[in-house]
């Protein structure tokens, strides 16, 4: 379930289906670190969507310093992105958040990530 659930509820939400995110937040297995992750991560996305940014803020945050744990580089510069994008639409500095997913992307040759992440940071 873990390594569907988070590109499916950014499928999900970018059809406009909030719905079927709280279903995977609600399907994640809480009782390993890993699903705890999964469930902050879908959370994340479900919370952003709601319009409560400032709680997607930490939520993300949250997601991407899970990620980095189990090593999953591209997922925690994922989560980061985001939180970036909520930073900068509550008006305050995307900067750190921002900066270290287009590291991340850039690294793993996501140009396209790596450019909406650098445009957020201030370096596009």
């Amino acid at each position: 379930m873990g390594r569907v659930a988070v590109p499916a509820g950014l499928r999900a939400v970018a059809a406009g289906r909030v719905d079927l995110v709280a279903a995977l937040a609600a399907a994640a297995d809480l009782s390993t670190p890993r699903g705890q992750t999964v469930a902050t991560a879908v959370q994340a996305i479900l919370t952003e969507a709601r319009g409560d940014l400032a709680e997607a803020v930490e939520l993300h945050a949250e997601a991407a310093a899970g990620w980095a744990v189990y090593g999953f580089a591209f997922e925690s510069a994922r989560a980061n992105l985001a939180r970036a994008g909520c930073l900068d639409a509550l008006g305050l500095d995307p900067g750190d958040a921002a900066a270290t997913a287009a590291e991340v992307f850039q690294g793993l040759g996501a140009a396209s990530l790596a450019a909406r992440a650098l445009a957020l940071a201030g370096g596009a």
